[in-house]
């Protein structure tokens, strides 16, 4: 079975992630579009594959957990974090973001990784 941390498209989500906080909190460069909706996409990805990875046993998400998972993102982005601080700002079109992440999650790391799960591992006598 294939750890989902180390699919490509988790790899590229993280670093573009790191790329991106790193271009809008240090370098103070400022992309509108992308400042709003980018995390809450990447976040849909990384998130669920963090979540995988920490189960161990079979390393991969089932439906209802995948929905769980958008449940709680939605949750923390468009109720817990602007209650907390008013830099937060809760919008519909984070949902479709963090949905969008998760669907690419749910398609691509998470299919493999099913996929992957359910072949027979072929074992050597020797």
């Amino acid at each position: 079975m294939k750890n989902p941390l180390h699919h490509p498209i988790w790899i590229s989500a993280a670093g573009i992630f790191l790329v991106h906080q790193v271009l809008e909190k240090l370098f103070l460069v400022d992309f509108p579009f992308l400042d709003s909706y980018l995390d809450p996409f990447l976040m849909g990805i990384l998130c669920p594959g963090i979540w995988a990875w920490e189960k161990k046993k079979a390393g991969v998400l089932e439906p209802i957990e995948l929905l769980a998972a958008f449940l709680l993102l939605a949750w923390l982005s468009e109720w817990l974090f602007p209650y907390l601080s008013t830099q937060f700002i809760s919008d519909w079109r984070d949902l479709c973001s963090i949905a969008l992440g998760l669907s690419l999650f749910a398609l691509s790391v998470n299919r493999q990784v099913y996929t992957n799960a359910l072949q027979p591992e072929i074992q050597t006598v020797f």
